[in-house]
């Protein structure tokens, strides 16, 4: 369960980074360059994800240290969750301040 939050963690930091530099990219892209449907695409995928993904993967990382807390040394993946957590919750954080921006943009 750590290392599965791990990997959803790096997931929306991997979007979360995609959706900041999207409309702030050398290539300028405007959103009403762009037709409806890859645009909504585009804002669910780098700027809602994020979000969702970060908050669900730092609950789950949580959870996943309270078990190994109470494992008594049966499991050891504390280094991950805890890593979930650092990494989660910032890409959730990062998440809505795009979702601002691009409010505040368009």
């Amino acid at each position: 369960m750590a290392i599965g939050s791990l990997v959803v963690s790096l997931i929306a930091v991997t979007l979360v980074v995609t959706g900041t530099f999207f409309f702030h990219s050398p290539f300028n892209v405007h959103p009403d360059a762009l037709d409806r449907k890859p645009f909504a695409l585009v804002i669910g995928l780098c700027y809602i994800l994020p979000i969702f993904l970060g908050i669900g993967a730092a609950l789950f990382a949580g959870q996943a240290m309270t078990l190994i807390e109470e494992s008594d040394g049966k499991y050891r993946a504390d280094g991950p969750a805890f890593f979930a957590i650092m990494i989660g919750l910032p890409s959730a954080i990062v998440g809505i301040l795009n979702c601002f921006a691009l409010s505040q943009f368009a």
